[in-house]
């Protein structure tokens, strides 16, 4: 009930409902009732910029992230991966499928580890990481029926360095 009272008054009152209303003055509360530091004028002055999603289809659907410097891209790196696994051959959550899963979020993260930083001050191969061919060769380092103990990050098929700094 509260959540909906919450968006019933985002509907109504807009963005300053959120960041200047009630519930900024509930949000600031319960932060400094638990030692947080967040003030009423941290709210009021928040910005928002928008930018461009980044995507990849998956089997068919278009699935859309947040870009770089969010984490938006593992997800996209990890589907990219599994999309050359028939998951629906094994059955869900059994120790086959999982362990696919978790491969492919092993190097996917590897990856976002390496290479997510902020986009206003390096240069990201978005393009090379989302490409289907670099999946493959992120794919072929997987083995079905063992975990990697260690995980190296990809390089695609770009070259060498991770990034350029503008």
């Amino acid at each position: 009930p509260d959540l909906a009272k919450t968006f019933k008054k985002i509907a109504n009152g807009g963005r300053d409902a959120f960041y200047k209303g009630e519930i900024a003055e509930a949000i600031v509360a319960c932060s400094q009732e638990n030692g947080g530091l967040i003030t009423k004028q941290d709210l009021s002055d928040h910005t928002s910029t928008w930018v461009t999603p980044i995507s990849t289809n998956y089997r068919g659907y278009d699935i859309y992230e947040c870009p770089p410097n969010s984490q938006g891209l593992v997800a996209l790196l990890a589907l990219n991966i599994l999309e050359g696994y028939d998951l629906q051959a094994l059955r869900h959550n059994s120790s086959g499928y999982l362990h696919l899963l978790i491969e492919a979020a092993k190097l996917a993260f590897a990856d976002a580890n390496r290479y997510v930083a902020d986009p206003d001050f390096v240069d990201i191969p978005l393009k090379d990481l989302l490409s289907k061919s670099y999946a493959e060769k992120r794919r072929r380092l997987m083995n079905k029926n063992k975990a990697r103990q260690a995980v190296e990050t990809g390089i695609p098929d770009n070259g060498g360095i991770p990034f350029t700094w503008r």
